[in-house]
C-alpha cells in the first residue's frame, strides 16, 4: 500500500512533483500488473475444464514473463506479465496461445523494417535479442561520454 509522507526538507515544488510522479508511475505499475494477472487468471478459469487424456488440465498458469520495460502517461515502469501455457491444439494441429490484450508481444517487424530495411523483417528472436543488447549497451556508453572538454551551441 502507497503511503504519503509529506517531506519537510523540501523546500521546493520540484521535489513535490517529484514524488507526486513516483507514486503515479507505481499506482500504474500495480493496477497494470493486477489487471495482467486478472486476465491470464479468467483465461485459465474459461479453460478449467479441459484435459488431456491422463485428466490434466490443458491450461495452467507457467510463471511469469522476463521483465519487460512499458512506457505509460506517468513514465517508464517495468512489468513481468503472467505466462499461460495453453496445450490445447486446433483443427489444425497448431497450438492454442494466449495473447494478452493488454499489453501484446513484441512487434518488431515494422520497427526493425524502417531501421534496416525490408530483408530485416525475417530476423529470429536470438539476433534481435542480439541487436537490442548491442543498441543498449551503445546507448548507456553515449549517456556516460565526458562532455567537459567541449562546446556546443
Amino acid at each position: 500500500m502507497l503511503k504519503v509522507v509529506e517531506n519537510q526538507d523540501a523546500g521546493e515544488v520540484g521535489e513535490e512533483l517529484l514524488l507526486l510522479d513516483e507514486i503515479a508511475r507505481q499506482g500504474a505499475q500495480r493496477m497494470l500488473m493486477t489487471a495482467l494477472k486478472w486476465e491470464a487468471d479468467s483465461y485459465v478459469e474459461r479453460h478449467r475444464g479441459e484435459r488431456d487424456e491422463h485428466g490434466h488440465a490443458l491450461v495452467v498458469r507457467n510463471g511469469r514473463a522476463s521483465t519487460r520495460k512499458v512506457t505509460l502517461g506517468t513514465g517508464t515502469v517495468e512489468l513481468q506479465a503472467p505466462r499461460v501455457n495453453d496445450r490445447r491444439r486446433d483443427e489444425e494441429g497448431h497450438r492454442q496461445r494466449f495473447t494478452s490484450h493488454l499489453l501484446p508481444p513484441y512487434d518488431f517487424r515494422p520497427a526493425l523494417e524502417g531501421l534496416l530495411g525490408e530483408g530485416a523483417a525475417g530476423l529470429s528472436p536470438t539476433n534481435i535479442a542480439r541487436l537490442t543488447a548491442g543498441w543498449e549497451r551503445e546507448y548507456q556508453e553515449f549517456g556516460r561520454r565526458d562532455l567537459s572538454g567541449r562546446q556546443y551551441l
